[in-house]
């Protein structure tokens, strides 16, 4: 089942969904669109996507099954979490930055249209991350 909420504030229009399936967001067109990854792969469930039309930021997590491989693009390269750019939302599914540091390997990714955009998995493999941010 799909959620979407609407959040008009000040002009800004940010929109969350959720999906229990990859399958899911492609019906909702969620990946055509752009804002999911097309390399998510088909395996992943519990998808949570929030993005904002005015900025293009947005924030993904998704799970896998045990073994799964990691879906991290090849032209994503490693970096420490300093690396990054914060994730410009704040979301109850999104990890803490203590959880971050402690339980995720972190990526840069390129060349995607904004240069801010990362990715980040869980090191027993079950969590990807990934989002665009405002500017490093």
């Amino acid at each position: 089942m799909t959620v979407v909420l609407a959040l008009l504030l000040g002009g800004c229009e940010t929109f969350d969904s959720d999906y229990a399936t990859r399958a899911d967001a492609v019906a909702d067109e969620q990946v055509a669109k752009g804002w999911i990854p097309v390399w998510v792969p088909p395996d992943a469930t519990n998808i949570r996507e929030v993005h904002n039309l005015d900025s293009s930021t947005s924030a993904l997590s998704f799970e896998l099954p045990p073994g799964a491989p990691s879906p991290i693009p090849a032209d994503c390269n490693p970096v420490e979490l300093a690396g990054t750019s914060p994730m410009y939302f704040e979301r109850s599914w999104w990890p803490t930055p203590a959880r971050l540091m402690a339980e995720f390997s972190f990526f840069h990714c390129r060349p995607y249209a904004n240069p801010h955009t990362f990715a980040a998995v869980r090191r027993d493999g079950r969590q990807v991350l990934h989002w665009r941010s405002y500017a490093h």
